[in-house]
């Protein structure tokens, strides 16, 4: 397949080369309208309404450079597992419940590589991810030969993927969500990300309210060198026990709005974060 030819040939050449590169298709992207440049813009100034224009101009060039760098470093993670410069802190946390075979609900960002996070759970965790079917089957079908490769468990978003989750949890799996995807109407409530409404996810809150599961927050950052990780997992965040789905959430976003200011140039804010949050399409 013409996906999996690409990223396995991304794989051959050294992570300075590939930092170089998506530092010029950084700019290539910054300079030509496009649809990542609009969406990241929008998003940006939507979340940071205090910024002035350059400051909105130079976070979305860096933006647009890290989110290129994540996705030519996807097939040397998914077909090398080159971790030797992978830090991880906080994983104490998780292991210890592990050990008392509960399982726990793990929610992330699309913050630095995500992929290194799915990697080291695929390495360490009978780990099990949702995920909504891509509209290209293409790329699909390569993203889940390679995450099955890295040792996780991809299950459908729909009644009996999420019937399998549970299960999961009950047998003492982990369940990884990035919890700032946007979900279909019927599947989410409006909370605000950045002060400002946006259609979330209520899965998290429901398998945990559900369960009873320990819940936890974890993220990446991409660290100083060239193919340097940092992934950080949370303390169980027992707070969220027994909350609403409103007030859960809410306080999921606040949650991933703090970790996302850590770095927010590694954030992926070429989604479209705030469809489907109001009467008007920021987007149009």
């Amino acid at each position: 397949m013409f996906f999996k030819f690409i990223l396995k040939s991304l794989r051959l050449f050294p992570f300075w080369i590939l930092k170089g590169l998506s530092y010029f298709l950084g700019v290539f992207l910054f300079l030509i309208p496009n649809y990542y440049k609009s969406v990241s813009k929008i998003n940006l100034k939507i979340a940071f309404p205090d910024k002035n224009e350059n400051e909105i101009n130079n976070l979305t060039f860096k933006s647009l450079v890290h989110s290129t760098r994540s996705l030519l470093e996807t097939g040397n993670i998914w077909y090398k597992k080159n971790h030797k410069s992978l830090e991880v802190g906080g994983q104490d946390h998780i292991r210890s419940l592990l050990k008392k075979k509960s399982g726990a609900v793990l929610f992330t960002p699309h913050l630095g590589n995500i992929e290194s996070i799915i990697s080291f759970l695929g390495d360490n965790f009978n780990c099990f991810i949702p995920y909504t079917p891509s509209k290209n089957s293409s790329f699909e079908r390569v993203m889940l030969e390679a995450r099955r490769g890295l040792g996780v468990t991809m299950v459908k978003a729909n009644f009996s993927g999420i019937r399998k989750l549970y299960t999961a949890l009950q047998e003492g799996g982990v369940i990884a969500i990035a919890s700032d995807q946007v979900p279909n109407k019927k599947n989410g409530i409006i909370s605000n990300f950045f002060g400002q409404p946006a259609l979330t996810m209520t899965l998290v809150s429901s398998l945990v309210n559900k369960t009873k599961c320990p819940c936890h927050l974890v993220y990446s950052l991409r660290g100083k060198g060239d193919n340097s990780y940092k992934i950080f997992f949370s303390e169980e965040m027992d707070f969220l026990q027994g909350l609403s789905h409103e007030s859960f959430i809410n306080r999921m976003n606040r949650e991933l709005e703090n970790c996302i200011m850590n770095a927010p140039e590694q954030y992926s804010w070429e989604y479209k974060r705030y469809k489907h949050s109001g009467p008007v399409d920021p987007y149009k």
